[in-house]
């Protein structure tokens, strides 16, 4: 754990140095400085050509990244949904048993949010805001896995667990901690930023939590049995090969007509 802890902060530590001494701090950008460093450096060695070639590789390498992040998260939600936790709507798959409810609503939310470039002048700025939206609720949660994990070891002392963590309530409350900091600061606007006020911008923010991470919880209050579509195994759909055939809309499963 602790070499995995080393190894990060040199991932995250050692390039931000190399940028910031290649690179003055009036010229610095969110979305620009590691290009501006590559360029400084490559120059300096007289390969100028290779900033371009590094700069295509970075966009494929995000583009693989983004694709990552948009099918996986997806995935898993599938099979919550699958569960009864989300409407049927939320639950369609294509031909190809890819999740397209979901991929459709992630795609509309993200494009609203990506507006912001559109409003805000400073793209540093709007970049830095959408990540603060980002973090404020990827932290929510955080926040109930480290208090889940509290909780659950005070509970459940005894039970067998593949990986048991020393010191645990320390551990978790320290995370639980910086997690609720970083929350925190989420809610305040960063430097630059002038698309709104510094009075406003907090209000923004939560409202875009609540608007995003209400729906979830709207969901599970107003689940119905007819919602989950596993079958009288237990097993869920998402498990099945791709070509397997969906069922042709929601109906309650044998599992689900049973509770």
């Amino acid at each position: 754990m602790f070499l995995a802890a080393g190894l990060i902060l040199l991932v995250f530590i050692l390039p931000t140095l190399a940028i910031s001494v290649a690179v003055p701090s009036k010229e610095l950008g969110l979305t620009n400085g590691i290009m501006l460093a590559f360029g400084v450096y490559f120059d300096h060695w007289g390969m100028g050509w290779a900033t371009a070639v590094v700069s295509a590789l970075i966009a494929a390498g995000a583009l693989a990244s983004v694709i990552t992040w948009v099918a996986g998260p997806s995935k898993g939600v599938l099979a919550a949904a699958e569960t009864g936790l989300l409407p049927p709507m939320l639950q369609k798959r294509n031909k190809a048993g890819v999740q397209s409810g979901i991929l459709m609503l992630q795609g509309t939310i993200v494009t609203i949010l990506a507006a912001i470039f559109i409003v805000v002048p400073n793209v540093s700025a709007a970049f830095v805001a959408l990540i603060d939206m980002a973090a404020a609720l990827y932290l929510i949660m955080y926040m109930l896995m480290f208090a889940s994990a509290i909780v659950l070891r005070r509970k459940e002392p005894t039970v067998h667990r593949a990986y048991r963590v020393a010191a645990l309530p320390l551990v978790a409350g320290v995370g639980f901690v910086a997690c609720l900091a970083a929350f925190l600061l989420a809610f305040i606007p960063p430097d630059g930023f002038t698309a709104f006020s510094p009075a406003a911008y907090p209000w923004i923010v939560g409202a875009v939590i609540v608007i995003l991470g209400g729906p979830p919880l709207l969901f599970y209050a107003l689940r119905k049995p007819a919602w989950d579509r596993r079958p009288a195994d237990g097993s869920l759909l998402s498990d099945a090969h791709p070509e397997a055939p969906v069922p042709p809309g929601p109906g309650p499963s044998t599992a689900a007509k049973n509770r």
